[in-house]
C-alpha cells in the first residue's frame, strides 16, 4: 500500500475503521442515467444493452424472460424487440412438404405478440418492436439475430428432460452454442434441485 490509503494502482482502500470507498460500492451494470449523474461521458452514449431481443412464445418461461427484458430495457433505456417463431414440424422422412400455418394459427401468434408488446409499453419501455416468423424455431431465431445484431438475447428455459432435449433440441442451448453475443437463459423461480 502506498501513502494516502491507496494501492499501487490508485484505488482507495478502506482504513481499519471501515471508512473509505471501495469499487464494490458501485453497481456492476450502469445505465445512461448513472453515467450522466456521475458526470462521466463515454465516447458514445451507448450502454451495455441498447438493443435487447426476447424470444417469446407465450409460455410461462417466456413470460418470465419478457419481464427480464422489460426490466433491462427500462434500466438501460434500450430498444426491446420481441420475436415469435411459429414452429413448423419438419417431415421425419421422405419428400413431404410442410403445410404453412393456417390464417387462424398465424392470427393467434400475432395477437400473442401484440399482447406482449402492450405489456412492455405499459411497463414503460419506450421503444418496442415485434417480429413474427414461421419455421424451425432455432434456425429462424439465429437468422433473425444475425440480421438485427442485438446486444443481448433473452430466452426462457424450458426445463426439458435429457431425452426430450436430445429428440427435439433445445432452442436456448442452440442459441448459446452458436451466438457470439450474450444469451441470458431465464429460468422461472423455484426450488433448486
Amino acid at each position: 500500500m502506498v501513502a494516502g490509503g491507496r494501492t499501487a494502482t490508485g484505488r482507495r482502500r478502506p482504513d481499519s475503521s471501515g471508512a473509505g470507498s471501495t469499487p464494490v460500492d458501485r453497481p456492476l451494470l450502469r445505465g445512461k442515467d448513472d453515467v450522466k449523474a456521475e458526470g462521466v461521458r463515454p465516447a458514445s452514449d451507448r450502454t451495455m444493452f441498447d438493443r435487447i431481443l426476447v424470444a417469446y412464445d407465450g409460455s410461462p418461461n417466456a413470460d418470465h424472460a419478457l419481464m427480464t427484458g422489460i426490466e433491462l430495457a427500462k434500466r438501460f433505456r434500450g430498444a426491446l424487440e420481441l420475436v415469435t417463431v411459429a414452429p413448423q414440424a419438419a417431415p421425419m422422412t421422405g419428400p413431404m412438404t410442410v403445410p404453412p400455418l393456417s390464417e387462424g394459427e398465424a392470427k393467434m401468434y400475432r395477437e400473442m405478440l401484440s399482447r406482449a408488446r402492450q405489456r412492455a409499453e405499459k411497463a414503460g419501455v419506450q421503444d418496442v418492436t415485434t417480429t413474427f416468423r414461421e419455421g424451425n424455431v432455432a434456425e429462424e431465431l439465429l437468422g433473425h439475430i444475425e440480421q438485427v445484431k442485438p446486444d443481448v438475447v433473452i430466452v426462457g428455459a424450458r426445463g426439458l428432460s435429457r431425452v426430450a432435449r436430445w429428440l427435439m433440441g433445445s432452442v436456448s442451448s442452440t442459441l448459446v452454442a452458436h451466438l457470439k453475443i450474450p444469451v441470458l437463459v431465464d429460468h422461472l423461480p423455484g426450488p433448486v434441485s
